[in-house]
C-alpha cells in the first residue's frame, strides 16, 4: 500500500491587477510546477505576515507594495508527486491581499527565485484555468475572470 505524505502550508499572497491584466508568476516547483500562481508564498518564522507578503511579492518581481487590503482566503488539498515520486496531499491555506499601491519601478520579468521561473502580466480573461495554481483559480473564479 502506498503511503501518502501530508503536508500544510500556509502562504500570503498579492493580487496585481492593472488594466484587465494580472501580474503572475510561473512556478518551477511543488505542486503547481509550471503552472501560473500569485507571487507569495510562506511567512518566515515569527514573521508578520503582512511583511512577509511585501518580501516574497518584491523576491519575486521586484515590485515594492505599498498599500494593500484583504481579498480572501482559500484552502485547497493538493495530490502531487514530489521531485523524488513521492505521493504528497498539500493542505494549501492561502490569504490573499489586493495591492492598492506599488512601486514598480523594479519590476523584473525575469527573476528566477527559489521556485518561480519569473512572471509576467496576463489578461485574466485569456487565462485557462488547467494553466493555473487552485489558490489563482479561486482569485479568478472571485472576479469573475476565468475562461472554461
Amino acid at each position: 500500500m502506498t503511503s501518502i505524505e501530508k503536508k500544510l502550508h500556509l502562504g500570503i499572497y498579492g493580487l496585481i491587477v492593472e488594466n484587465k491584466t494580472i501580474l503572475v508568476i510561473r512556478k518551477s516547483r511543488g505542486p503547481y510546477k509550471g503552472m501560473f500562481d500569485l507571487p507569495g508564498g510562506r511567512p518566515l518564522h515569527g514573521e508578520d505576515l503582512l511583511t512577509a507578503l511585501t518580501r516574497e511579492i518584491e523576491e519575486e518581481t521586484g515590485i515594492k507594495a505599498k498599500s494593500f487590503s484583504f481579498f480572501g482566503n482559500f484552502s485547497h488539498l493538493v495530490p502531487y508527486r514530489d521531485d523524488g515520486g513521492r505521493l504528497m496531499e498539500l493542505y494549501h491555506v492561502a490569504l490573499v491581499y489586493q495591492i492598492e499601491t506599488m512601486d514598480v519601478e523594479n519590476l523584473n520579468h525575469a527573476i528566477i527565485a527559489e521556485d518561480v521561473e519569473g512572471s509576467l502580466w496576463i489578461d485574466i480573461h485569456k487565462l485557462k484555468k488547467a494553466a493555473c495554481s487552485l489558490p489563482l483559480i479561486s482569485v479568478l473564479d472571485s472576479l469573475g475572470a476565468t475562461e472554461h
